[in-house]
């Protein structure tokens, strides 16, 4: 199958309805990328201070991947918190990785008594 040929016009468009660039978009479009670009240095800088405090944190002997896990945690409510680790033990009971702990001993003999196949 033959590829369709490009066509392109004398006067660029912008955006999802392919409006005509004019002067004033122009200055809109500008004005938008330097605001991107400004926040993008502002977040590098913070990025860069957020690494500073968890070097901090290891030297001090804080275990910084559980810090990690700990803030992720900290941004999801208590349901979704409690719904996600619901799922994580029954995937963790479903490999056998809860039969050493009180949980997945408590759960043996249900599970036992109620086979699945």
């Amino acid at each position: 199958m033959a590829r369709k040929k490009r066509v392109i016009d004398d006067e660029p468009k912008i955006g999802h309805n392919g409006g005509p660039i004019n002067d004033e978009r122009k200055k809109q479009l500008a004005g938008y990328i330097s605001e991107i670009e400004r926040w993008e240095g502002e977040k590098a800088t913070i990025q860069a201070d957020i690494g500073q405090i968890f070097n901090a944190a290891k030297d001090a002997g804080f275990d910084t991947k559980a810090m990690r896990a700990v803030l992720k945690d900290r941004k999801k409510s208590k349901a979704e918190r409690e719904a996600f680790e619901a799922v994580c033990d029954a995937y963790k009971h479903a490999l056998g990785m809860l039969a050493d702990t009180p949980l997945g001993q408590a759960s043996m003999p249900r599970a036992d008594a109620h086979p699945t196949h």
